[in-house]
């Protein structure tokens, strides 16, 4: 309390038992006091994106206006708003004609806590990607879907579509928390995984904006769900204001009229006194530096921690140690544990088209299954009885769907964004990039004699912003300009330690020559079963660039004008090299260039 007594000063306190005089505090350590932000008389510094939703009548105005005029496109503040209804207004860069400037569409972005889809929301979401989308769906690394490719005299179509079928897109998209992730297994013998999808759903409906511009916009004001719809708890939760969470008298008790400062991302339980805090502490100045995490890193943890105790109403208790985090991306056949099966679909990059997306209508259409869409941008089949299996099976192989084992396994654990054409901040290929990238690596190692289900987890996307988490990956591509990619290092399958980056920039053409001594080395010196984020981390980023320095291939080594040498130091040198697990090229080079020096 002490470290926080300037910042609270004059603050009300949320327990009985603590004195009323802020300046004496005698707190036990279940209870703290709650907060009173200072009062300014200075009017807060504020970017233009926080004006436009002060302005905004809770999301309804001038998005409202823009919805109906005959323009393709919304106005740049409407476009701001429309985030917040689970919409990005894109141009299709390679749909452009020549002379009439950009061709404006729109992506729309549903919400789905915990993944979970019901069997008439996937088939209607099925339907609107044919009639109203480019043809495809795509599955997200945050559980969701996103439909491509709508025009804007469609928007209310789609949207009172999904909204009247069990779906919903309300805060997909803007400065709220967004989607709320927990595991896709569908476990229904195992409560800590029910609890998961539980608890998703919660926190999603208690975030979830209050204000009824959602269903103004898009329903002409008719709410298609009622509040009886919800936990009684969340709706109690979300009133109760005992610790300084809320505006009172506001539509939006949560964000009042402002909502967050940037979108904010991760959730826990006591939800509402971090969002608070990100609402009332975030800046609001500078869109680059709102996002949770840099308050997060200007307070440090410890501040942080103390801050959100005020608005939660007591202290948090001491971290516990975590078992041994695994990675599993829940593909195949796996027992629900109720009876039921649950068949787990590798979807490349996340995209549905073609003769898969036309298999898994028949199946999930032809047996009423509902589904799970994964952080790996894979699905899930839910709720299989065992005297369908052979018919869903004969149905997906029939159109041409691999089996998991059959999956070729850098394919299987890669991940890449939609990128180009598409999205806006794009200045790079992912999605459409990935499958050849991942040929001519599996085509190197092959080369150097890795076995052939031997991989590591890659990522790509297509601007820094990196949503298929290529910062936590082994091997990580960030687009950085037209066929060029940052390089990252050092992650983990599991997702549990940050990658670095190795190189600012890789040319797509230098792929080979770039990786190669990267995999040598990784192939000659690795431990038992060390993977490769493992070896980069342990043996350390300077080690593989003097490697990589020196290393000549030896298809760059018979290029080289060739020198005669005795065979007994021919033999020597073959020797060394073997005892060093380096390539005779790299050895000579190695001991010339230190005669020369």
């Amino acid at each position: 309390m002490e470290g926080l007594k300037g910042a609270f000063a004059g603050q009300a306190m949320s327990c009985s038992r603590l004195s009323a005089k802020p300046t004496k505090l005698k707190v036990q350590t279940s209870c703290v006091a709650t907060p009173v932000k200072p009062p300014s008389t200075k009017l807060a510094k504020r970017s233009k994106v926080e004006i436009v939703k002060e302005k905004s009548d809770f999301l309804r105005h001038p998005l409202m206006e823009e919805l109906v005029n005959e323009n393709s496109y919304i106005n740049e503040d409407a476009v701001q708003l429309m985030k917040f209804h689970g919409s990005y207004q894109q141009d299709h860069r390679e749909k452009r004609a020549f002379g009439q400037g950009k061709f404006y569409q729109f992506m729309m972005r549903t919400r789905q806590p915990g993944g979970t889809v019901p069997n008439q929301l996937y088939l209607t979401m099925d339907d609107l990607s044919e009639q109203y989308g480019n043809g495809t769906l795509r599955l997200t690394t945050r559980q969701t879907y996103q439909l491509h490719g709508v025009l804007k005299q469609d928007l209310k179509t789609v949207f009172s579509s999904v909204i009247k079928n069990m779906g919903s897109t309300l805060a997909a998209c803007g400065d709220v928390n967004r989607n709320v992730l927990a595991s896709p297994a569908p476990y229904k013998h195992r409560p800590e995984y029910q609890y998961a999808t539980q608890y998703a759903n919660d926190i999603a409906d208690l975030l979830a904006p209050q204000s009824g511009a959602y269903y103004d916009v898009w329903l002409d004001g008719e709410k298609f769900f009622s509040h009886e719809m919800e936990n009684p708890k969340v709706t109690a939760d979300r009133a109760f204001n005992g610790y300084g969470t809320n505006f009172e008298n506001s539509p939006e008790p949560i964000y009042g009229n402002l909502f967050l400062p940037r979108k904010f991302k991760d959730v826990f339980h006591a939800v509402k006194a971090i969002v608070a805090t990100q609402r009332d502490y975030g800046r609001r100045d500078d869109r680059k530096m709102s996002r949770l995490k840099y308050l997060v890193n200007e307070w440090g943890i410890d501040k942080f921690r103390s801050v959100v105790e005020q608005y939660y109403g007591k202290r948090f208790q001491p971290f516990r140690p975590l078992p041994k985090w695994e990675f599993k991306d829940f593909l195949g056949w796996m027992d629900q544990g109720d009876g039921k099966l649950a068949y787990g679909i590798y979807v490349q990059n996340g995209r549905l088209k073609g003769d898969l997306k036309k298999a898994l209508r028949r199946v999930i259409e032809r047996y009423e299954l509902p589904v799970r869409l994964t952080p790996n941008q894979n699905i899930i089949l839910c709720d299989i009885e065992e005297s369908w299996k052979a018919d869903i099976v004969s149905t997906l192989s029939g159109a041409g769907i691999k089996d998991t084992d059959a999956i070729d396994s850098l394919d299987r654990y890669s991940m890449a964004c939609p990128a180009l054409p598409l999205c806006g901040l794009a200045i790079g290929e992912a999605e459409r990039g990935l499958p050849d990238i991942n040929n001519r690596i599996r085509a190197l190692m092959n080369k150097l004699g890795f076995g052939a289900d031997e991989h590591f987890h890659i990522r790509m996307t297509g601007c820094p912003n990196g949503c298929t988490r290529p910062y936590m990956a082994e091997l990580g591509f960030v687009g950085d300009g037209p066929n060029s990619y940052q390089l990252w290092l050092g992650g983990t399958a599991a997702q549990t330690r940050l990658a670095e980056p190795f190189m600012e920039r890789m040319k797509v053409q230098n792929l080979e020559s770039t990786l190669e001594p990267i995999l040598v080395l990784f192939h000659q010196q690795r431990r038992p079963t060390e993977t490769l984020g493992d070896f980069c981390a342990r043996v350390g980023f300077e080690a593989i660039r003097k490697y990589s320095y020196g290393y000549v291939s030896e298809a760059d080594a018979s290029k080289l004008p060739q020198v005669g040498l005795p065979a007994d130091l021919y033999k020597s040198l073959e020797a060394i090299a073997a005892k060093q697990g380096k390539s005779l090229a790299h050895v000579a080079c190695e001991a010339v260039r230190q005669y020369v020096q």
